[in-house]
């Protein structure tokens, strides 16, 4: 059976499911960062059975991007443009 494909079917084939692997990862990784994690944890999202704990977990906690200190917020620059317009 194995000989009856050609090459070209095996690059096409490899080449279609790196990027069926990359693409959920690129989104994976934005989103994570966007939560305040690291973009390691995009890893999970492309392990079979383990994304779906992963994803279980990740909606129910408690995102660090949530919580920012004071005196973060007093160096942003939408607060200091709001300071010079006023």
């Amino acid at each position: 059976m194995m000989e009856a494909f050609s090459v070209w079917h095996w690059v096409v084939m490899t080449n279609v499911f790196i990027f069926l692997m990359l693409l959920p990862s690129w989104f994976f990784t934005r989103i994570v960062a966007k939560a305040g994690f690291s973009r390691w944890w995009a890893l999970l999202g492309v392990l079979p059975l383990i994304n779906l704990f992963a994803l279980w977990w990740f909606a129910f906690i408690d995102w660090p991007s949530e919580y920012v200190h004071p005196s973060v917020i007093r160096t942003t620059r939408a607060y200091r443009d709001a300071r010079r317009s006023s």
